[in-house]
């Protein structure tokens, strides 16, 4: 069995757009409230931003993942 399996990129896609929305609900409050925010929301602004850098880095590997030979070749077996 292969680490390197058509669930297991199809996650990572998954995995990619729940950080991109967890980062857009942490850090919508910082961007639709003007007053000045207490630390335990700058806390959760400073992590929505960290998930929103993260998603497009998880999108990455996986694509790098898919172009290896050996992979692609398991992954023209997928159904999609």
């Amino acid at each position: 069995m292969s680490i390197f399996s058509c669930g297991t990129l199809r996650a990572g896609v998954v995995v990619s757009i729940g950080l991109l929305l967890l980062g857009i609900v942490f850090v919508s409050p910082t961007v639709i409230f003007s007053a000045p925010l207490e630390l335990p929301v700058l806390f959760f602004h400073f992590a929505g931003f960290a998930a929103i850098l993260a998603s497009p880095v998880v999108l990455l590997v996986t694509l790098l993942l898919s172009l290896f030979p050996s992979v692609n070749d398991r992954l023209n077996e997928c159904q999609h």
